[in-house]
């Protein structure tokens, strides 16, 4: 799916950042270029990004998102 359309990139290349240690927005902007344009999407970015953080450290027992850096969430 394409989350940056102004630059055309997808959850694909996103996820493949986040994966090489990307931990935030500008550091997705920086390695893809996506949401440095109009900025639509910066939201979703973001929201992928917290999605790929361990919640704590340590992760809660039982926590899905321990699994690795994108977790079962």
């Amino acid at each position: 799916m394409i989350v940056c359309v102004c630059k055309g990139i997808s959850d694909r290349a996103i996820r493949a950042a986040l994966d090489a240690g990307a931990t935030g927005a500008e550091a997705i902007a920086g390695a893809t270029g996506a949401g440095t344009d109009c900025g639509c999407c910066r939201e979703t970015i973001e929201r992928m990004v917290t999605r790929a953080a361990p919640c704590a450290s340590p992760p809660c027992p039982g926590c899905p998102r321990a699994a690795g850096p994108r977790g079962a969430a």
